[in-house]
């Protein structure tokens, strides 16, 4: 299993390093600024999975605090 993560601020990064999870990533965290978009903007979970070397799809999973924000703006799904 690959791990990447989508992050808006910089000190989350601060705070992953400082507990020893950073260097756990398989490949660097996406950060907002990056992209020039915030989660939940799909550009940065595309982003997520270009950097991991992954299509959206099968295979990629999304963990998320706002279950609908992240389904509807990474899949788009109709009436959301």
């Amino acid at each position: 299993m690959y791990v990447s993560i989508g992050l808006n601020a910089d000190q989350i990064v601060k705070t992953l390093e400082a507990l020893g999870i950073l260097p756990l990533l398989s490949y660097p965290p996406v950060l907002s600024w990056d992209v020039e978009a915030a989660k939940p903007s799909s550009e940065i979970f595309h982003r997520a999975c270009e950097v991991c070397e992954e299509e959206p799809g099968q295979g990629v999973m999304m963990v998320g605090d706002e279950l609908k924000a992240y389904v509807s703006t990474c899949f788009h799904l109709p009436g959301s």
